[in-house]
């Protein structure tokens, strides 16, 4: 049976575009920003490489911020939209910053203004905007087949867009007369097209109603639970193989040995099998947060019934383990 279709073909590659204005800011701001600091302001390329190092231990603590704040997030335009469509504003202004360090300042402000325009840019608005837009795969079709073309869109956009911003931008520069003046016209100009295209593939593209997220959800929550059990009982009819060929062997030295070989395995079975708890509990911990209270309370039966499925098993591993010993020689 084939799966519902939820986009056209315009939603995917609006989708897509928001690639576009993704490394509009990102290619532009990687490949020149270090150029534009040393050539152009006559920074230190040493101590600038220290403060984008140092700005990057900022944008591993804000992804998991913004995830987070993603998933609690409830609006009219969804839960990822909002913050791809207002994080942009951000992300053109700090990118326009980047790029126009005023001559005035001292040497030591002129760090301490780049170090905050870019770790505002990359560790904040770039990261709230860009895992906003990575999410929205999730959201806004249940379709594998559309999630695969919605991927395939935005890659096309990324590679021809960095690609574009790279042989372009100095041949732009120097149209505009070079300088510090140049730089910032460019960043400019590029701040605003980032801006259109980014609001055109927020507006090109829809989220599942809250129902239908929850549906899906529980979709792959089920699916999830069902791969544990059924690697669980693949597991204990494999301990049942081993037991009855060890039964069959004549040899006593022989059988001794596969005995100690069929403890390993049984303990190995157990721990996996523990650890397959161990990850359902953790699937519920991960987003116990999310939903009405309702849906909490649903959401930890289905757990709670899932778990005692797995357990039916473990007493399989416990008798089989129990086994050797008692015919030990």
């Amino acid at each position: 049976m084939e799966e519902k279709r939820y986009l056209k073909w315009y939603n995917k590659v609006g989708y897509g575009s928001g690639d576009f204005a993704g490394n509009v800011v990102y290619a532009f701001l990687s490949s020149f920003v270090m150029l534009y600091l040393t050539n152009t302001v006559g920074l230190n390329p040493g101590i600038i490489g220290t403060l984008i190092m140092v700005s990057k231990l900022f944008d591993g603590i804000s992804d998991m911020f913004f995830g987070t704040m993603i998933d609690k997030t409830k609006s009219r335009l969804g839960k990822a939209r909002p913050w791809m469509l207002y994080a942009y504003i951000g992300c053109a202004v700090t990118l326009v910053a980047n790029f126009a360090i005023p001559d005035s300042l001292s040497t030591t402000a002129q760090y301490v203004w780049f170090f905050i325009a870019y770790t505002l840019l990359n560790a904040v608005f770039f990261t709230a905007n860009n895992i906003a837009y990575a999410s929205l795969v999730t959201f806004c079709t249940k379709n594998s087949r559309e999630r695969v073309e919605m991927g395939s869109w935005r890659f096309i956009f990324a590679f021809s867009t960095s690609l574009l911003i790279q042989s372009v931008t100095v041949q732009f520069v120097s149209a505009a007369g070079g300088g510090a003046a140049a730089w910032r016209m460019v960043a400019v100009v590029y701040a605003i097209i980032g801006l259109v295209v980014n609001t055109i593939s927020v507006l090109s593209i829809k989220e599942l109603s809250e129902e239908e997220l929850r549906e899906l959800y529980n979709s792959a929550i089920e699916a999830q639970v069902a791969a544990l059990k059924i690697g669980n009982l693949t597991r204990a009819s494999g301990c049942q193989e081993i037991a009855n060929k060890i039964k069959g062997m004549q040899d006593p030295y022989t059988q001794k040995i596969c005995l100690q070989e069929q403890r390993k395995f049984f303990e190995n079975g157990l721990r996996s099998l523990q650890a397959d708890k161990e990850m359902l509990k953790s699937i519920y911990k991960e987003n116990s947060n999310a939903g009405t209270g309702y849906e909490k309370e649903e959401f930890a039966k289905l757990i709670a019934k899932k778990s005692r499925q797995t357990e039916l098993v473990e007493p399989m591993y416990k008798k089989d383990m129990a086994e050797p010993e008692a015919q030990e020689i």
